[in-house]
C-alpha cells in the first residue's frame, strides 16, 4: 500500500479506528512482520450509515518493498444479529429470574392464604366457643410467618 493511500477517504473511518489502522499498517510493513489477527473497523458511509468491516491482512513484498495485502468483509449484519441474540439471552435470563421469584413467593403466599381462609371459616365458631381461640391464634401466627417469608424474598 502506498503511503498516500492511507489518507484516502479517512474522514469515513472512525477516529479511534484510524489510529488502530495506522498502527496495524506500520506493524505489517515492518521487516519480518507476522500476520495479525483480523480486526473490526467502523466506517461511516456517505449516507451517514455505519458499516463494520472486518479486515485481515498479511505481510507481502511488492516491488522489493514491504507491503501488506488486506481482505475486507462487511460484518455489520453479523454484529446486529449478535446484539439481538445477546438481548434475547438477557430477556430469557430475566424471564427465568422472574419465574423463580414468582415460584418462591407463591409457596409462602399460598400458605398465608390457606391459613387466612381457614380462619375466616372458623371465625363464627370461635366467637361461639372462645376455647377455640388458641388454635385460631396459632393459624394467625403461621399466616404472619408466611407473610414475613414473602417479605424476605421480595
Amino acid at each position: 500500500m502506498a503511503a498516500g493511500a492511507m489518507t484516502t477517504r479517512v474522514e469515513l473511518l472512525d477516529a479511534a479506528d484510524f489510529a488502530a489502522m495506522r498502527a496495524r499498517h506500520e506493524a505489517m510493513r515492518a521487516p519480518g512482520a507476522e500476520r495479525l489477527p483480523p480486526r473490526e473497523y467502523r466506517i461511516t458511509r456517505p449516507d451517514r450509515g455505519v458499516v463494520t468491516l472486518e479486515i485481515s491482512s498479511i505481510p507481502i513484498e511488492f516491488d522489493q518493498q514491504p507491503a501488506m495485502l488486506s481482505f475486507m468483509r462487511d460484518v455489520t449484519e453479523r454484529k446486529r444479529l449478535q446484539a439481538q441474540l445477546l438481548q434475547a439471552d438477557r430477556m430469557a435470563t430475566v424471564g427465568l429470574l422472574a419465574a423463580g421469584v414468582a415460584h418462591e413467593v407463591n409457596n409462602p403466599l399460598s400458605y398465608v392464604l390457606l391459613n387466612l381462609g381457614s380462619l375466616a371459616r372458623e371465625l363464627p365458631r370461635i366467637v361461639a366457643d372462645p376455647a377455640r381461640l388458641p388454635e385460631a391464634l396459632e393459624r394467625l401466627a403461621e399466616a404472619r410467618e408466611g407473610a414475613e417469608r414473602v417479605a424476605t424474598i421480595v
